[in-house]
């Protein structure tokens, strides 16, 4: 019998094994190994703080992203869930847009408002080491660079789809699964973390991505949802 593959090692981490793979399971220990490993990867996730936030709302922020074009449905932070403490949550708004204007999320950015460059060429914006020493400088900084890579990612997404269509870009429905597991990861985070600038972008982001791909599922006219 060869080694146990990942899909039946998954399936063995809540479930009993059959009689030939617990043999293999005792006479294998590269695969017992690895379902060892299974076991503690899930017992470290089990041990996580819950995923959904305390009560609450983000109406201000929420009002912020569809100001700035981010967000097109109204009440969608409710929806999903979002909550915060009123001491903790004025810090993650501002973190969240601490670049401000920054268009969170590649797919609801215009690739017409990106940096100068020779973009037709292929040319981009070459981004160097940053060595300032003012933190207003900085964050700076990084608007600029996250707008050059915001641009440069919804161009690549155009020509990709321009040249093998919206299917280039996978099924919406799986896409939107994956994106609710990183969206409930996000808020978790950003609750044990609300002070970590990356964390807030990184929840932001997950919010555009989620709405873009809600949208172009959508207007191509496929009902999944």
């Amino acid at each position: 019998m060869g080694h146990l593959t990942p899909e039946v090692l998954a399936r063995l981490v809540d479930h009993e094994p059959t009689r030939d793979e617990a043999r293999h399971l005792d006479e294998c220990a590269l695969c017992a190994e690895e379902l060892d490993e299974l076991h503690r990867q899930t017992d470290a996730l089990a041990s996580l703080p819950g995923l959904l936030p305390p009560p609450g709302d983000w109406d201000v922020l929420e009002a912020r992203l569809r100001s700035e074009g981010l967000l097109e449905d109204p009440g969608l932070f409710r929806r999903l869930g979002l909550g915060t403490t009123p001491e903790w949550m004025r810090t993650a708004a501002a973190l969240v847009l601490f670049a401000s204007g920054t268009a969170l999320g590649a797919g609801l950015v215009s690739a017409g408002n990106g940096l100068p460059g020779d973009t037709a060429s292929g040319r981009g914006v070459v981004a160097g080491v940053s060595t300032t020493d003012d933190l207003a400088t900085a964050a700076e900084e990084v608007r600029v660079a996250e707008q050059a890579y915001m641009d440069a990612l919804t161009n690549y997404r155009t020509l990709l789809a321009a040249r093998d269509g919206d299917e280039a870009l996978g099924d919406p429905g799986t896409r939107i699964a994956a994106l609710e597991y990183l969206l409930a990861a996000g808020q978790a985070a950003v609750r044990q973390a609300p002070a970590d600038p990356f964390l807030n972008g990184l929840l932001a982001s997950t919010l555009a991505e989620r709405e873009m791909t809600l949208r172009r599922a959508s207007t191509g006219n496929d009902l999944w949802f």
